[in-house]
Order: structure tokens, then C-alpha cells, then sequence
């Protein structure tokens, strides 16, 4: 049976982000995963969300909590999980009811600040 690359990726990874810490993460990312980094957008986690349907399609997506609520960034990891790209968060919360909510929300993981390229790409 032949390949079917109909439903190519396009992207492995696209980032949204919203501080310094997560633009220089995913600057790093892009780069030791041979992407250019046009794929880093602002906006972060809320930011991703709201473009919804408009999203480029990527395998994962990099965003960042910035300055949301746990039950909102809980609500933007759900609708971009029914994208059906893997979702990998970054936020300066470093308590584990805010790890299990994401994950439980969809997000295949969470990185508490500081955290590296090394750690995501793993």
C-alpha cells in the first residue's frame, strides 16, 4: 500500500508565547529541531485559543500561560486539543494542581519556569 502524505504536517512545532523566558524557550526549540523561528507567535496560550480554526497546522504547540487564570489556560488547552496537535505548556506556576488541571485539560505537558529547550524536546 502506497503512502499517504494527504495529511502532511506542515509544521512540527508552532509557539505562542507572551514573556521573554517563553520566546527565548521557543526560539530554542524551533532552532535545535531544524524549524525557522517564523513559527514563534506572541499571544501566548489565550492567544493560540482564539484563533482557533485560523491555527497553523502543527504537530505540537508551544504556548505559554502569561497572566491567565489555571481555569482559563484549562479552557484554551481544551480547544486546542481538538485541533489534534499536541499541546506543550510553559507558565511560572510550579505547583502540581496546575500540572494535573492542564493535563487532564489535554496538554500532553507542562513546564514550570525555568525550564530549557533540552526539556521540551525530550
Amino acid at each position: 500500500m502506497p503512502f499517504d502524505n494527504s495529511a502532511e504536517i506542515h509544521t512540527r512545532y508552532s509557539a505562542f508565547v507572551c514573556t521573554d523566558a517563553g520566546a527565548d524557550v521557543a526560539h530554542a526549540v524551533l532552532e535545535q529541531s531544524g524549524q525557522s523561528d517564523t513559527q514563534v507567535h506572541g499571544g501566548g496560550l489565550s492567544g493560540a485559543a482564539r484563533l482557533g480554526d485560523k491555527l497553523p497546522f502543527s504537530q505540537t504547540i508551544l504556548t505559554e500561560i502569561g497572566n491567565i487564570s489555571i481555569e482559563m489556560a484549562v479552557e484554551c488547552v481544551a480547544e486546542l486539543s481538538r485541533t489534534g496537535a499536541q499541546v506543550i505548556v510553559l507558565g511560572a506556576q510550579t505547583d502540581i494542581s496546575t500540572y494535573r488541571a492542564l493535563r487532564q485539560a489535554g496538554a500532553t505537558e507542562y513546564f514550570g519556569f525555568p525550564v530549557d529547550a533540552d526539556d521540551v524536546l525530550a
